[in-house]
């Protein structure tokens, strides 16, 4: 959904991990992985004012795989280093998040 995640939460239920973001200019993201032996993942599904789209579930690494071998030829990392730290930013803030009992975290707290 982009930069500008404010804050997280995740809970660990019984049988799911649930990580719910709020972004700078009100959206909402909500992360529900299936725990336990042969959950299957969905990989996104996105609501919005124009409705819903969901992945087929299948994965395709090619659009990936490209931008690594170009960053190998060219020395360009092919994501914003701003971008990079808060994705560290927003992996960090769902730990202490769940450390904490599910407590909301602000990514700014991280900054200091």
């Amino acid at each position: 959904m982009g930069t500008g995640c404010a804050t997280l939460s995740r809970r660990i239920e019984e049988d799911s991990d649930v990580t719910t973001c709020k972004w700078k200019d009100g959206r909402i993201g909500v992360y529900h992985g299936t725990l336990g032996p042969g959950a299957k993942q969905l990989l996104v599904r996105i609501w919005g004012e124009n409705g819903t789209a969901e992945s087929s579930g299948s994965a395709e690494y090619s659009g990936l795989l490209l931008a690594a071998v170009e960053f190998f030829h060219t020395g360009r990392p092919p994501f914003d280093v701003a971008e990079t730290l808060e994705i560290f930013e927003f992996m960090t803030a769902a730990q202490l998040s769940k450390e904490r009992n599910g407590a909301e975290v602000s990514l700014a707290e991280l900054r200091k």
